[in-house]
C-alpha cells in the first residue's frame, strides 16, 4: 500500500447573510508621468509658433506631416492608458458582475410572483366585468343598447375587497336612475330629441340633455333670423322677366281602386305602469332661459312641487 500524502483543496463555505461585506485596498499607481511629460514637451516645442502658409505647396505638405507626426506621438500614450485602465477596472468589473448575478436571483423570484399576481388580477376583473354585464343587461332596458357598461363602472367595483353582490347592486341603482331619466326625455316633446338623447348618453345627465336641446333651438332661431334677413334683401331686388309657361302634360288615366283590405285584429291595451313616488334633486349651470325650459319640461311631465332656485352667477376664472 502506498503511503504517499494526498493533497486536498478545501473550499470555505461562508454562513449565509444579508449584509454585503467588501474589503478592498485603494490602488496606488506608481508611474513616470513626469518624465513622459518632459519628453513630450521637448518633442512638441519645435512645432510651437509654426505659421502655416496655405498658399505655398511646400508649407502645406510640411503642415500635413507635422500634424501626422503629432498624432503618432499620442498613440502609444493612449494605448498605455487603456491597458492600465482595463487592468485597474478588472476587479471592479468582476465584482459588479457577481453582485448583479445575486440581484438577478431576487428578480427571478419576484418576476414569477408578479406574473402570477397580474394573471390573477386580470382573471378576477374579467369575471367581475362579466357579472356586471349580466346585471346591466338585465336591469338597464333600452339604455343597455345606447350606453356602454364602462360608462357606469367605478374602480372600487373591480377591487377584490368588494363583493360581487355589492358591486352589482351599485350598478343596478345607477342603471335604474339612467333608465328613468331616459324615459323622461323620451316623453318630452323635444324638437331635437335625438341630439338630446346623444348628450344624455355621453353625460348621464337629464339637465345636460335638456340643455343640448335648448342650444340647438337657439341655433335654429338664429338661422331662421338670418334667412329672413336674406329674404328681405332679395325682395328688394328687381324681379326677373317671367319665363313662358311650359306646355301642360296630358292627364294620366285614373288608377284602379284598390281592393278593400281585411280589418286588422285589435291590439290589446298594455297594462298601465304602477304610479310610484319619486324624488328629484340636481344642480346645473345655464342661462335663465335654460332654467325656464327645464321647469317647463318638468311641468310637462306632471312633476309638481319642484323649485328651481337662483344660487348666484357663475364666474369662470
Amino acid at each position: 500500500m502506498s503511503s504517499a500524502a494526498v493533497e486536498v483543496t478545501a473550499e470555505v463555505i461562508e454562513e449565509p447573510t444579508s449584509e454585503l461585506s467588501v474589503t478592498y485596498t485603494p490602488a496606488v499607481i506608481d508611474d513616470n508621468l513626469a518624465a513622459v511629460e518632459a519628453w513630450v514637451r521637448s518633442q512638441v516645442e519645435p512645432y510651437r509658433g509654426t505659421v502655416i502658409e496655405y498658399g505655398d505647396d511646400e508649407r502645406r505638405k510640411e503642415a500635413r506631416k507635422a500634424r501626422a507626426d503629432l498624432n503618432k506621438m499620442k498613440d502609444p500614450i493612449k494605448a498605455d492608458l487603456k491597458r492600465i485602465k482595463d487592468a485597474y477596472m478588472a476587479p471592479m468589473a468582476a465584482f459588479e458582475g457577481r453582485v448583479k448575478g445575486i440581484i438577478g436571483i431576487i428578480d427571478e423570484a419576484r418576476d414569477d410572483i408578479d406574473a402570477q399576481y397580474k394573471a390573477g388580477e386580470k382573471a378576477f376583473k374579467d369575471a367581475r366585468r362579466a357579472a356586471l354585464r349580466r346585471e346591466y343587461e338585465a336591469v338597464a332596458g333600452p339604455v343597455a343598447g345606447l350606453i356602454p357598461l364602462e360608462s357606469f363602472i367605478e374602480t372600487e367595483w373591480l377591487a377584490p375587497k368588494s363583493s360581487e353582490e355589492w358591486a352589482c347592486g351599485k350598478l343596478a341603482d345607477k342603471a335604474a336612475e339612467a333608465l328613468d331619466a331616459y324615459n323622461q326625455i323620451m316623453k318630452l316633446d323635444l324638437p331635437f330629441k335625438d341630439e338630446a338623447v346623444a348628450r344624455f348618453c355621453e353625460t348621464l345627465s337629464f339637465v345636460e340633455a335638456i340643455k343640448r336641446n335648448s342650444e340647438l333651438e337657439e341655433e335654429r332661431a338664429r338661422m331662421e333670423e338670418f334667412r329672413a334677413a336674406q329674404a328681405a334683401v332679395a325682395a328688394q331686388a328687381p324681379e326677373p322677366e317671367p319665363k313662358p309657361a311650359p306646355m301642360a302634360a296630358p292627364a294620366p288615366s285614373p288608377a284602379p281602386e284598390p281592393a278593400p283590405q281585411p280589418m286588422a285584429a285589435p291590439i290589446p291595451e298594455p297594462e298601465p305602469d304602477p304610479v310610484c313616488r319619486w324624488s328629484l334633486s340636481t344642480q346645473f349651470e345655464g342661462t335663465r332661459t335654460l332654467a325656464q325650459q327645464v321647469a317647463a319640461a318638468l311641468k310637462g311631465l306632471g312633476i309638481t312641487g319642484a323649485a328651481i332656485r337662483f344660487e348666484g352667477e357663475v364666474r369662470h376664472e
